[in-house]
């Protein structure tokens, strides 16, 4: 294995290493929360208040629908519906320990941009990152939600 790629893959396992962080439960007792895990969707302030309403997160827990009411990070989710989506795609999937930023331009409306680190651990486990959105037509990522527009 040439250097170049060793140290990738060390920056990558170390990112990783420092994404695991120690917490507290309400007994005192030390448990592990896996954060790199964490799949998450940010609202940019680019966004208008009054476009929050053509946005529609999908929940990690059971596909239950998040309407965003304020900007930020919205943590444990699976994906995203836009009210103006293209229309030959079903969704917005966000692979877990990912993270896709929903920005607004006067010309474009609502777009969706990866903006996962690029040293984030995640992104070295090919087969299962994929932060982009679904064709209509691809049977193996059903949304697990129904969208709501």
């Amino acid at each position: 294995m040439d250097r170049f790629r060793q140290g990738v893959i060390t920056a990558a396992l170390n990112h990783f290493a420092h994404e695991i962080i120690e917490t507290k439960t309400q007994n005192n007792s030390n448990i592990k929360e896996d954060k790199a895990t964490t799949s998450t969707v940010v609202i940019d302030k680019s966004v208008p208040v009054e476009e929050f309403g053509n946005i529609a997160i999908i929940s990690e827990e059971g596909g239950i629908l998040i309407y965003p009411d304020n900007y930020g990070d919205y943590d444990d989710v699976d994906g995203l519906f836009l009210r103006n989506q293209p229309e030959d795609k079903s969704w917005f999937k966000i692979s877990d320990g990912a993270k896709a930023t929903v920005y607004y331009n006067s010309n474009k409306g609502l777009y969706i941009h990866d903006t996962t680190h690029l040293f984030n651990s995640v992104r070295f486990i090919f087969w299962k990152y994929y932060v982009d959105w679904v064709s209509i037509n691809d049977k193996s990522r059903i949304p697990p939600a129904q969208n709501s527009f």
